[in-house]
């Protein structure tokens, strides 16, 4: 006797990826979603910082970091011995005028930080981990009454586009005015292992952690970025993303405020 059963579609965990490659080509596209996001979520400011990822020279680069180096065409086996899985640094003064120094610098984390209405566990789980989720279709206004601009649902390819490795900082209210504080963190490394289906790749939360008021405090640091952080604790949320081990390689060039993408940004 011949039996019918449904059979459910599966997903690759690459394709997914390589689906929201195309709708984030650069990184300066990725970021400017960042923002968007930011913006929707009702914030005041969000800050783009772009930072030296090392304050000094390591004695052992990553064999990922050190391969960078060299698609990026800036010669790291000139101060780098490559072993299997990392580059062991050869005999150097490493202050910071040396020249591993100034190769050193050419590693940066992103972080983008804002004031608006963060996201809290049920937020995190059903829209930002839903991959080209509805929900700004649905709702296509914030509270303050701005009109939605980011992607339907891809926020989360712009840091996959930005980095291999991301920790999220959100801090938010509920409805009974109650402050909820988590920390998301993801290595889109993942994605790539053979085999792998979307619905089995996983991201961690961690419940009540401090890190958006963590990255509040070094903002505070900043002098001339004092007043954005009064902000973030007086509305009491927003969201922190910390993206690092970057695909892009960050020149001062890029960086520069000349540059037509980057210009509005703070960095």
């Amino acid at each position: 006797m011949n039996s019918v059963q449904e059979v459910p579609f599966r997903v690759s965990a690459r394709t997914a990826r390589l689906i929201g490659r195309e709708n984030v080509a650069t990184a300066e596209s990725a970021i400017s979603e960042l923002v968007k996001n930011s913006y929707d979520a009702d914030a005041s400011f969000c800050i783009v910082r772009i930072s030296p990822a090392y304050d000094h020279v390591p004695a052992q680069l990553p064999k990922r970091e050190y391969d960078l180096l060299t698609d990026w065409g800036l010669a790291p086996e000139n101060h780098y011995d490559l072993n299997d899985d990392f580059a062991t640094l050869r005999p150097c003064l490493g202050d910071k005028h040396s020249p591993e120094a100034k190769l050193i610098q050419n590693f940066v984390t992103v972080t983008v930080t804002d004031d608006g209405s963060g996201m809290g566990d049920d937020a995190i789980r059903d829209a930002w981990m839903v991959i080209g989720t509805a929900n700004k279709e649905q709702d296509s206004s914030s509270k303050m009454g701005r009109t939605r601009t980011g992607a339907k649902g891809i926020g989360r390819f712009a840091l996959d586009r930005l980095g291999a490795k991301c920790q999220l900082h959100s801090s938010s209210t509920d409805e009974n005015d109650r402050t909820e504080t988590l920390t998301w963190t993801v290595d889109w490394s993942k994605f790539e292992k053979d085999g792998a289906v979307l619905d089995e790749v996983t991201a961690t939360i961690e419940l009540g952690a401090p890190g958006f008021s963590n990255a509040i405090e070094s903002i505070r640091k900043v002098p001339s970025l004092e007043s954005f952080a009064k902000s973030a604790e007086d509305k009491r949320s927003g969201t922190s993303i910390h993206i690092s081990e970057v695909r892009d390689h960050w020149s001062p060039e890029r960086l520069c405020c000349t540059n037509p993408i980057m210009r509005g940004f703070t960095t």
